[in-house]
């Protein structure tokens, strides 16, 4: 008869084996994936500092405009990032998440905004295949230096391919997009603020009065009226973004000068006058007629020798695109002063400057707004 005590002893020891070559095979796969996902970030992981990209990598930049400032963003995009300071290649090295990759950028936010433009900062994040991540919540733009060390620089872990990945800009509440492979841009409400290359200057000759329209008038006066710096801008400070279909036109520094001696003087065969202001000048500054929508901050006055420069700050409202018409009209109650008594007790300054600005070529046509 078999033994059957050494048959259960054989059996025993066989399942034994088989149980121990099990547990081992799993604690070998188990460390085979450990080292396969050692080093990999998982989708959304940012790591900062400074790293080199390699497998499969794409060197590209972008560039995003914002109301006040210019971002200009440097990127890479692999497989591999190893730590630039770092002598240790298995403590500075991280790997993309698997079927992801990973994004390495560096940006800069250069601008010396008007007071119109105001503080605000910008939001500068990066997506891919439905992943956002934030990289500066708060980037705020500084006057453009040579010393500039190009930047902070971080690396994000996203999920998709290099086609899939776009840098986003986030300025008071509205966005625009850059998609790195292609440069395809969704500008929305920035769009005006990218002229096309090659439009030149907006601006017409103006056309100015500043002596009386009758060319035989006794009178001559010595003054000028001034138009400003005019802008177009989608977002004012204190005024936030121009209604829909709509966007703002800015004028810097509207108003006159004046001969704070003789401002006006009278003419006629041997017969001569001289007369002053009465009272304040009133300056009328409209586009296409109408009133300013907001007036910014106080009248400027300066007065250099003998003459006196008076201005102001105005913001109005256009059909976005649509051409306009800027016009300051000032006029001036004057006194005799002193001359020929046969000249008019009074006389009335009429200084005016007009410029007509064509409608603004659309930088979407072909793209997106």
């Amino acid at each position: 008869m078999p033994d059957l005590a050494a048959s259960g002893g054989h059996r025993r020891r066989w399942i034994v084996a088989v149980v121990l070559t099990v547990a081992l095979a799993a604690v070998v796969t188990g460390l085979v994936i450990r080292h396969s996902n050692k080093d990999r970030l998982a989708a959304g992981a940012t790591r900062s500092g400074g790293y080199s990209i390699s497998d499969g990598e794409v060197d590209t930049s972008a560039d995003l405009v914002v109301p006040n400032a210019q971002i200009d963003v440097r990127v890479e995009i692999g497989q591999r990032g190893q730590q630039e300071d770092s002598d240790d290649g298995s403590d500075g090295t991280i790997r993309a998440p698997k079927g992801g990759l990973l994004v390495d950028l560096s940006w800069t936010s250069t601008g010396a905004p008007r007071r119109t433009q105001g503080k605000q900062p910008t939001r500068l994040s990066i997506r891919s295949a439905g992943r956002t991540v934030v990289v500066d919540a708060d980037l705020r733009p500084k006057p453009a230096s040579s010393d500039d060390d190009g930047g902070p620089e971080k690396v994000v872990a996203l999920p998709g391919r290099p086609s899939d990945v776009e840098l986003v800009a986030e300025f008071a509440g509205r966005t625009q997009t850059v998609r790195l492979i292609g440069g395809r841009r969704t500008m929305g409400s920035f769009a005006s603020l990218y002229p096309p290359a090659g439009s030149g200057s907006l601006s017409a000759l103006p056309i100015d009065q500043h002596q009386p329209k009758d060319p035989d008038s006794p009178f001559s006066w010595s003054g000028r009226a001034d138009r400003g710096t005019v802008l177009r801008t989608p977002y004012v400070s204190g005024l936030g973004w121009a209604p829909a279909g709509r966007e703002w036109v800015v004028v810097l520094g509207a108003g006159y000068d004046i001969d704070t001696h003789d401002p006006v003087t009278w003419s006629a065969g041997k017969g001569y006058a001289e007369y002053s202001t009465s009272g304040t000048p009133r300056a009328v500054t409209t586009v296409n007629g109408h009133a300013p929508r907001k007036t910014l901050g106080a009248e400027q006055v300066r007065t250099v020798s003998n003459r006196r420069y008076v201005s102001r700050d105005y913001v109005f409202s256009v059909v976005r695109g649509a051409g306009f018409t800027v016009d300051t009209v000032v006029r001036a109650t004057t006194r005799r002063t002193g001359g020929d008594a046969h000249a008019p007790k009074t006389a009335t300054m009429v200084l005016s400057t007009s410029s007509a600005y064509p409608p603004a070529v659309d930088p979407t046509v072909g793209g997106a707004r």
